[in-house]
């Protein structure tokens, strides 16, 4: 056989595929990526709110740890609320 019936027949190169294949990935991954883009938004929304409503449940643990105190808090309004000597 000679060189041209070998090449012929022996599909596409490496380097040929990598070519043709490349662009589709990639834009492929893009185009997925800008699609998933609203959900990825969503998901950091959702936990920032989690955080969020678990605020107060620290709050009342801190609380009950400490006998009803909120250390900071209570202390400031408390000196605040306090009747003045005479």
């Amino acid at each position: 056989m000679s060189e041209e019936n070998l090449q012929s027949k022996s599909g596409p190169s490496l380097l040929e595929l990598v070519l043709v294949v490349g662009p589709i990935l990639t834009t492929t991954i893009a185009l997925i990526h800008h699609a998933l883009k609203p959900a990825q938004i969503a998901a950091d929304d959702n936990a920032c709110l989690f955080k969020i409503r678990g605020i107060p449940v620290m709050f009342r643990a801190y609380s009950t740890s400490w006998n009803g105190w909120t250390h900071l808090i209570d202390r400031r309004i408390r000196i605040a609320l306090a009747p003045r000597g005479l």
